[in-house]
């Protein structure tokens, strides 16, 4: 994206404008284009994260797991809900 800008810079990105690709009879203007695929990759970021913060914690609660079961005992409880 940074090559991008560098690379066009002397662009008025506001006047640049182009159909949306997804709404027919819509037009974009290449700075409202940029701004939406910047959020897009925001939101796959975050989705990351929460999917990484969610296996990670499901790691924690199987690590805590009491001597008398095995971890497998747990999943299957989970699993099953015995």
């Amino acid at each position: 994206m940074r090559e991008f800008l560098c690379a066009y810079a002397d662009l008025d990105l506001a006047e640049v404008r182009f159909p949306n690709p997804f709404a027919r009879g819509i037009r974009f203007s290449l700075a409202t284009g940029l701004h939406v695929i910047l959020a897009h990759e925001r939101r796959h970021l975050w989705q990351a994260w929460r999917v990484r913060r969610a296996a990670e914690g499901a790691t924690v609660r199987l690590s805590r797991v009491e001597d008398s079961k095995t971890k497998a005992d747990v999943m299957q409880e989970q699993c099953h809900g015995s």
